[in-house]
């Protein structure tokens, strides 16, 4: 199947107002300078992107908030033909930028990083303290003034136990949508080993909201995102096939078990990075994911240098990717694992790899 380029992940800037423990972005402080796409290349990269036929765009950071140009930035991309999504962490967020983005037909949504139900969960998960209040304020801003809203928490150790908690704080903000996501090994998270849950955490976690979602009405869709692109994540399928829940991983999480069209082999992962998606930073850089980004000999090119279509079509980084979609990976199933989910994504395996926890150093797609 040829490479269609469909989604991409536009990190504006490096600058952020918080240092989260876990966060895969090694990024400055907000008076730092850092190097950041100008408006006229970012104009430029959104009349490619519509030429390339590209539907969704993600505005990332850092905190895409803290740029002073940010209203400047969202006009340019909410008039055009892909959807735009902007991910925060709620505290820049003024009232201003939720009445621009109403008016804005192209932007679809805020995605709201939360790890907490509670002020005291939610800076815990982070590693420091800040207003929780000015982030529910913000998140019902969107509420109060009808923009769609939704919530994005990373399960760390410090989470996993919370899951429930999660899903009733973003339904009771009037959340559309809750992502979990899983921490990946390239980010800060690899110094910080009580980051990432067990196994064992994460099977009981895992049944027991499986249990809550299929017997709770009215709640936000809640969506897994692990570093891999498997059609049945093994990390949802083996826990509720042991706990005799198999056939809730199509009814509360809309995956037909089936499809794996036999017994699942943990670490052996499916990959878009070069196939759909593209990351790209706020120099330019391009990656084929984000959780590549630490890693120099996967770098792909440079959007202004070289052009968007180039580097997504000529990339021998991304060519080589291409070549090999499925991954051999080296994550553990052990119940004290942490690396049951970054070890099945060849960006993690490559850090878990360099770091001497595994001793196969020729894993398919993983370069070096």
């Amino acid at each position: 199947m040829k490479a269609q380029l469909t989604e991409i992940d536009l990190n504006v800037t490096d600058r952020c107002n918080l240092t989260c423990t876990y966060c895969s972005v090694p990024v400055t402080s907000v008076n730092d300078p850092s190097p950041e796409l100008t408006l006229d290349q970012l104009a430029r990269l959104f009349d490619e992107f519509e030429e390339l036929g590209v539907k969704l765009v993600r505005l990332a950071g850092g905190e895409p908030f803290v740029r002073r140009d940010i209203e400047d930035i969202l006009q340019l991309a909410g008039h055009r033909s892909f959807t735009t999504i902007v991910l925060t962490n709620g505290l820049p967020v003024h009232r201003r930028h939720v009445e621009l983005a109403l008016k804005l037909p192209s932007l679809d949504s805020l995605a709201f990083s939360v790890d907490g139900a509670s002020a005291d969960n939610h800076w815990r998960s982070r590693g420091c303290s800040g207003s929780f209040e000015r982030i529910v304020r913000s998140i019902e801003l969107c509420t109060e003034l009808g923009l769609k809203h939704s919530m994005m928490t990373v399960v760390t150790g410090n989470v996993v136990g919370k899951l429930r908690e999660l899903v009733e704080f973003a339904a009771s903000h009037m959340m559309f949508e809750l992502r979990l996501i899983m921490p990946g090994y390239t980010g800060a998270a690899r110094n910080r080993p009580n980051a990432f849950p067990t196994w064992r955490e994460w099977q009981k976690a895992i049944v027991e909201l499986t249990r809550f979602l299929a017997d709770t009405r009215g709640l936000p869709k809640v969506h897994m995102l692990f570093p891999h692109e498997d059609p049945v994540p093994i990390e949802l399928y083996q826990p509720l096939f042991d706990a005799d829940l198999r056939d809730e991983l199509e009814r509360v999480w809309n995956i037909p078990w089936g499809l794996h069209g036999g017994p699942l082999i943990g670490g052996q992962s499916h990959c878009r990075a070069g196939r759909s998606n593209l990351t790209i930073l706020p120099n330019g850089d391009a990656y084929g994911c984000d959780l590549m980004r630490n890693l120099p000999d996967m770098k792909c090119g440079n959007v202004i240098t070289e052009g968007v279509g180039p580097v997504f079509e000529e990339s021998e980084v991304l060519k080589v990717l291409r070549s090999v979609p499925t991954v051999h990976g080296c994550a553990s199933f052990d119940e004290n694992s942490q690396t049951f989910s970054c070890g099945q994504c060849r960006a993690g395996s490559r850090e878990l790899l360099e770091k001497g926890l595994h001793g196969d150093s020729r894993i398919p797609g993983v370069l070096k």
